[in-house]
């Protein structure tokens, strides 16, 4: 009995010093060694972000208190004026000493503008990465707009590319994009850019260029409203409106964005043919004139949620929803030469109406910080049902009038495995993807009670297997992709097809520094014909004129080169060579029945070459970033024509020039513009083009609203001029798409942190958050 007492009383103290609570202490001070007061401290389990306990410490030195669990903690530190700071808790020691706080991020960017570089550059593995400013994702009205500060990247026509690559594929936090992504995601939201200009075998034969994007972290629950309004006038008023909506509580985080654009559209198309058959001594003329007028509107809701399972996996689904009304009124007059046939006036009405749902779940572990697993299913229903009504007029004939009636009907199913292993510098990338299409097709003629059918089947299995591998500054990259395609149609000009393709890659870098490296990339693509270039359904202009697809139309294999040098003082060249077989081309013919009718279809071109090289060169100065492309582009092609074979082999030059400009503090003026001089493409000559456009963005009301104010390609080419000769037929485009217009838009954010009593209680700990 002693012997228990005098057990209890020496393991008493232990019990006792178990009960107690940890205390984490420590004090702030920054980067002078002068004290930090009036900091927030917020104590949260690592995995997810909950929040444990949390003060507001008078002085700099603090004292928490808190009950351990077993579980991975994280601590928060933040002060007005300071960044925020994250220290992950070890147990053993819970005196922190001395933590020293760097100014806010805000205020080193801002004095960054007009001394330092706005952007942290850096060199990985052949990739550019690009580390954003807080103050740059502030004032980005959008992507495009943030995009297109970046080294590298050029804005042409609201739409990024790769210079001296072409229009990329983005990857969103190690992740494909799902639909409505990348259109709902906010710029303030980005923290890095990396470009890859050499394409893995992961992705599929239509990637040039890939941009990767990563988001920054989000710590603490939130509740996030972002309002986007956009009014465009070109030759006619078009609008855009936005409502984002995001919510996170610990694990659970919600995202609901809606979106409606009014587009109407005004072009004038002019187009003209020359038919010439010597065999058959058929030779004419027609010219087309087309007033097109489409007023459109477009519903789209997005609809996402993702629970966080722990700090390394995840699973999300996501729902999106697009309806759209097109309602086209187009006028059209034909006038023939050199033939024996009456001019003709037509008058189009088309009401397309338009839906589409795709569910998509998915979900995402990274092992150890270096393995990572992603699988992903998803369905999409398409219903696209199109009425046209085709009045004609024609002098000294009888009017004819031709209505019917188009329906599409798409089902999709996709599945996809993605698997990444790192170890010591080795990246080996794994996956398989399988999709399902079903495609339905019905065509009713009203007026002559004919209808056309058609339904076809189309399954794709796609493994690949990429290494990546880096030794000191030596980098290389190795691929291979394998596609199997089958396709099955209820038709009498193919009805089964198998195809099987392997899709090598290889590529290498060498870097000596962050502004002196270089890189060679070889990659053999393989491209089938699409649905719609294989569809023989018959859709009429007019009466002389209709489009179809080509069922006997073969795949396309090219094989590419690329090598890029970058030089000190932000020089690069690119040099890229395409040998293509079987380029798949639309082109306009002749109808083998009947001669005088022309049929706008799609063709294969068996040999053609092109090279492109571009020179381009950035500096950013004080309150002034200057970016500047120069090219050089000549293609190598045959074409049949008539009784010959045309060359094209013209060399085209173009050049780029992006002038953004500082004003004050948060307000920018950039300045845009390009140009191209005659150029001949595969088989089509076209003159040289223009345009300038003029942006001035704005950030106003403490850093909350957005405001853009553009003029789009004020200076212009304005007619577009191109020919066209293939076979038989000699087509002239002197078409106007009316580009020239103001844009205005609006971005408003409403951030606003859920945790209202704690709010309430502390206004600095608000600030803080």
């Amino acid at each position: 009995m002693k012997t228990l007492i005098f057990i209890f009383f020496l393991s008493f103290p232990c019990i006792l010093w178990g009960q107690q609570p940890n205390r984490i202490k420590g004090s702030l001070i920054d980067s002078c060694h002068n004290p930090v007061k009036g900091a927030s401290i917020v104590l949260m389990n690592r995995a997810d972000s909950s929040q444990i306990t949390w003060m507001v410490c008078k002085e700099n030195i603090f004292e928490l208190e808190y009950k351990d669990t077993g579980k991975p903690l994280l601590l928060h530190v933040s002060a007005i004026g300071y960044a925020g700071k994250h220290i992950k808790i070890d147990p053993t020691h819970l005196n922190l000493g001395e933590i020293v706080m760097m100014p806010w991020a805000l205020n080193i960017d801002e004095v960054t503008i007009s001394v330092k570089k706005p952007i942290v550059h850096n060199v990985e593995r052949g990739r550019d990465q690009y580390t954003i400013p807080e103050w740059m994702g502030l004032q980005a009205y959008n992507l495009s707009s943030l995009l297109s500060l970046i080294p590298g990247l050029i804005l042409n026509n609201e739409n990024i590319e790769i210079a001296g690559i072409g229009k990329p594929i983005y990857i969103l936090n190690g992740t494909n994009p799902r639909m409505g992504e990348l259109e709902n995601l906010n710029p303030r939201d980005i923290e890095k850019v990396t470009i890859a200009r050499m394409p893995s075998s992961k992705f599929g034969p239509n990637a040039v260029g890939i941009i990767y994007i990563e988001t920054k972290k989000q710590w603490h629950d939130y509740t996030r409203i972002r309002l986007k309004n956009q009014f465009k006038y070109t030759n006619v008023t078009n609008n855009q409106s936005s409502l984002f909506f995001s919510y996170k509580k610990n694990k659970l985080s919600h995202y609901l964005g809606y979106s409606f654009d009014y587009d109407p559209e005004k072009y004038d198309l002019r187009y003209g043919y020359e038919t010439n058959i010597p065999e058959e001594d058929i030779h004419y003329s027609m010219f087309t004139s087309t007033d097109m007028y489409e007023k459109g509107k477009n519903h789209n809701l997005t609809y996402s949620t993702k629970y966080q399972i722990n700090a390394n996996s995840f699973v999300d689904l996501l729902y999106y929803f697009s309806m759209k009304n097109i309602l086209a009124d187009n006028l059209a007059h034909t006038d023939f030469f050199d033939e024996d046939q009456p001019d003709l006036s037509s008058h189009t009405l088309t009401d397309m109406k338009y839906k589409l749902h795709l569910a998509n779940i998915r979900y995402d572990n990274t092992f150890d910080g270096k393995d990572r697993l992603t699988f992903s299913i998803s369905c999409m229903l398409v219903d696209d049902k199109r009425d046209e009504a085709l009045k004609e007029e024609a002098l000294q004939t009888e009017s004819t009038r031709m209505a019917y009636n188009q329906a599409y009907k798409n089902k999709d199913v996709g599945l996809s495995l993605d698997y990444t292993h790192t170890f010591e510098g080795l990246d080996i990338e794994t996956g398989v993807s399988y999709g399902k299409l079903w495609t339905q097709s019905d065509m009713n003629y009203y007026t002559e009670n004919n209808s056309q059918k058609s339904t076809s089947r189309t399954e794709n299995t796609t493994a690949y297997l990429n290494i990546d591998h880096a030794i000191g500054k030596f980098h290389y990259q190795i691929g291979l992709r394998g596609e199997y395609e089958y396709r099955h149609a209820e038709n009498d000009s193919y009805k089964k097809n198998h195809s099987f393709y392997f899709l090598p890659s290889a590529g290498m870098s060498y870097r000596v520094n962050d502004d002196l490296n270089f890189m060679l990339y070889y990659r053999r693509i393989t491209t089938q014909p699409t649905e719609r270039q294989l569809n023989t359904n018959v859709s009429y202009m007019n009466s002389y004129l209709y489009f179809t697809g080509n069922p006997l139309l073969k795949p396309t294999v090219s094989h590419t080169f690329m090598t890029r040098w970058a030089f000190p003082c932000h020089l690069s060249l690119t040099c890229n060579y395409s040998y293509d077989k079987n380029s798949i081309f639309q082109l306009t013919v002749n109808d083998k029945d009947d001669p005088n009718i022309l049929v706008d279809t799609y063709e294969n071109l068996k040999k053609s070459q092109e090279l492109n090289l571009t020179l381009a060169w950035d500096r950013t100065f004080r309150f002034y970033y200057l970016n500047l492309n120069a090219s050089y582009s000549q293609s190598f092609a045959k074409v049949p024509f008539v009784n010959q074979e045309v060359k094209y082999s013209k060399p085209a030059y173009s050049f780029y020039a992006m002038h953004s400009i500082t004003l004050y503090e948060d307000i920018k003026l950039n300045i845009l513009g390009s140009y191209t001089t005659t150029r001949e493409y595969a088989t089509t000559y076209s003159k040289e083009s223009y345009s300038a456009s003029v942006q001035l963005q704005m950030l106003l009301l403490k850093k909350r609203l957005n405001v853009l104010i553009a003029g789009n390609s004020l200076l212009n080419a304005g007619n577009i001029y191109q020919e066209t000769r293939y076979k038989h037929t000699l087509m002239i485009n002197k078409s106007n798409f009316h580009r020239c217009g103001i844009t205005i838009g609006i971005t408003y954010n409403f951030n606003n942190y859920i945790d209202e009593e704690k709010r309430k209680e502390s206004e600095i700990i608000k600030r803080a958050l």
